[in-house]
């Protein structure tokens, strides 16, 4: 154990000496793989039965390129061989099969890759000691090479096969989801979270919820997409970033959609921003603009009586909705012309308390360069500032 914990240790600085930029990594017994992000693999360590699959059987102390292997999405080591996943969801292996944990019909060891028998649409692969496993796109496991343990899991006293036979599992989770957090910095909310390993990830939705209401009725609402990496048995890391959330305590989780359209929902975090102390209309940036600018205004926690109508629209529980928006206010932003004639109106409805960030086009409305004023109206509230567009 001491020995090939040194050995991976060493082939740790091998690989950053030569500068293989990798994407992902895999070691077995006494070798080491290494997937660059060209698709091409890379292999050193032992090579007695030719698990470095570069078409011979000699060791070597520095990375060796795989004969003939490109296209590779993912990479897998047994104890004295190698699976290869190429992108067109074939399976390649090489190395040691005594015990068929090649795949290819017999049991002849070989020191460059063969091509898996009547494996189509794989998307991950993974390697036992002396058996070899890959996932196919519709979540079944497909398993060969020895049985002795009941690796291959399909039932059967079979001692090994040297062709895949399909295991009983079925739905194998597609994306493994390790952490989640979310955190508040010059009040915009930074997502990050991190995946394990991806089977047919399209991507992931990002939904928000006000935690005071999140309980009484479902007010998820989805506020961006990250795009997911597809197919990886590497850790893969994400972030966004929420830069106009409401003020108050929220909630955040993530959707994670496949690509046949199913999905799974994350664990739920929350967090805190801090509410505006009082109202505001700051200067536009950039001033002078062309062709468009940010007008950020704030709105701090009032409390004021609704109409019904409005307290009302949209929730269906009439008598718990109206003290739980009491502190929603009738805004306006509106644009003038230098002869005070109305422009635009940009805002025009309730909203809590918060602060905003209004992204103004000047041709969205059609108007011409010049100097233009907008106001902030907010019950007694009114403020009004300068604007100049130029062409």
């Amino acid at each position: 154990m001491k020995k090939s914990l040194l050995y991976i240790i060493s082939n740790f600085i091998l690989l950053f000496s030569f500068q293989i930029y990798s994407q992902t990594i895999a070691g077995g017994q006494v070798h080491s793989l290494a997937l660059k992000n060209d698709g091409t693999v890379w292999t050193w360590g032992n090579n007695n039965s030719g698990q470095l699959g570069n078409g011979n059987n000699t060791n070597s102390n520095t990375p060796v390129q795989v004969s003939s292997l490109t296209g590779i999405i993912a990479i897998a080591a047994g104890s004295s061989h190698s699976l290869a996943l190429k992108n067109d969801g074939t399976v390649w292996a090489w190395g040691y099969n005594s015990y068929g944990q090649l795949g290819n019909g017999n049991n002849t060891n070989n020191n460059t890759p063969v091509h898996v028998s009547s494996l189509t649409n794989i998307i991950a692969v993974a390697a036992g000691v002396d058996h070899s496993l890959a996932l196919k796109n519709d979540g079944m496991v497909w398993a060969w090479g020895i049985n002795n343990n009941g690796e291959l899991g399909n039932g059967s006293n079979i001692s090994s096969s040297n062709v895949p036979v399909q295991t009983s599992i079925t739905n194998v989770l597609p994306v493994e989801l390790t952490s989640f957090s979310a955190s508040v910095s010059n009040n915009k909310v930074l997502l990050n979270w991190q995946t394990a390993t991806e089977v047919n990830n399209y991507g992931f939705e990002i939904e928000r919820s006000i935690a005071q209401i999140s309980n009484l009725y479902n007010n998820w609402q989805k506020i961006g997409f990250v795009q997911g990496h597809g197919n990886s048995n590497s850790p893969k890391d994400y972030s966004f970033v929420d830069a106009n959330p409401p003020s108050g305590k929220l909630q955040y989780r993530l959707k994670q959609i496949d690509t046949d359209g199913s999905f799974e929902y994350s664990q739920v975090v929350e967090v805190e921003t801090e509410l505006p102390k009082q109202f505001s209309l700051e200067q536009n940036y950039p001033n002078p603009f062309n062709p468009s600018t940010t007008i950020k205004y704030s709105i701090p926690s009032v409390m004021v009586s609704l109409p019904d109508e409005v307290r009302l629209s949209n929730h269906d529980n009439a008598d718990v909705i109206p003290s739980l928006s009491r502190d929603e206010v009738h805004v306006t932003l509106k644009i003038y012309d230098i002869l005070g004639r109305e422009v635009a109106t940009l805002v025009d409805e309730y909203q809590k308390p918060g602060t905003y960030n209004y992204q103004f086009s000047i041709g969205s409305y059609e108007l011409s360069s010049g100097i233009y004023f907008y106001q902030l109206q907010v019950g007694d509230f009114i403020q009004t500032k300068k604007m100049l567009s130029m062409k």
